[in-house]
Parts: C-alpha cells; sequence; structure tokens
C-alpha cells in the first residue's frame, strides 16, 4: 500500500515497523482473552481495548523508534473521523501513515481468519 501511495524511502521503512510493531501492547493481555472464540465480554473487550496504550509505552522505552511508530501502536484504532479507542487520543494530530497502518490492520481483520470468524474474501462475487 505505501509503495502504491508513493511513499519515501524513509516513510516505508516507518510504516513497515509500526505495522509490525502496533499490536506489541497485546503481549499485556491474556491470551485466553486474544485466542477466546465468540464475543468478548465488556470486561474482556476493556482489557483489549488497552493494548494500543500498553503497546505505546513499551516503545516509548526503546531507543530510536519513530515518533509515527509510537503513534501507529497507539492510534491504529482510531478510525478515519477519530472513533475507536483509546479515547484520550482522538484529539491528536497524526501522520497519514497512521491512518493506512490503521486502514491495513481492518483490512487484516476483515479477511484473516481469526478465532471468533471467519475470514470475508476480498474478492467481489459475480452475482
Amino acid at each position: 500500500m505505501g509503495r502504491a501511495c508513493g511513499l519515501s524511502a524513509e516513510e516505508l521503512r516507518i510504516i513497515g515497523l509500526g505495522g509490525m510493531l502496533h499490536d506489541l501492547g497485546k503481549l499485556k493481555v491474556d491470551v485466553g482473552i486474544i485466542t477466546k472464540p465468540g464475543r468478548l465480554t465488556e470486561g474482556e473487550f476493556e482489557q483489549i481495548k488497552k493494548h494500543p496504550r500498553d503497546g505505546a509505552d513499551i516503545l516509548q522505552q526503546m531507543e530510536d523508534i519513530p515518533a509515527e511508530v509510537v503513534d501507529i501502536a497507539l492510534c491504529h484504532h482510531l478510525q478515519y473521523d477519530r472513533k475507536g479507542y483509546p479515547a484520550d487520543s482522538r484529539g491528536k494530530r497524526l501522520s497519514p501513515l497512521v491512518d493506512m497502518a490503521s486502514i491495513a490492520d481492518a483490512y487484516d481483520a476483515i479477511t484473516t481468519l481469526r478465532s471468533y470468524q471467519r475470514p470475508v474474501t476480498p474478492r467481489l462475487s459475480a452475482g
């Protein structure tokens, strides 16, 4: 997607790193919640919603991590209209790389087999 949008080599490096590390905060979520088949309880979903902040906190402690990578981890569940989570990041001015990572993450969630849902094909069906 980054190449198709004409990103520079540095922007490609940043979005690639952000893509690899955006869910780092899930390391702090109970694996039983991550792999649970079916709907999460409200409490379980509240735990999941903490992973962007946890991931950003971990990344901020690392050396040489660009601010945009931290923002990708923190804001990859904010939608284009800035609804989503974490709520306290909704007013933050974000790089377009964050939106690109968010779109890619949503696409992956829709088209990949998950313990709680079957994937949707990215191909249009005739008919």
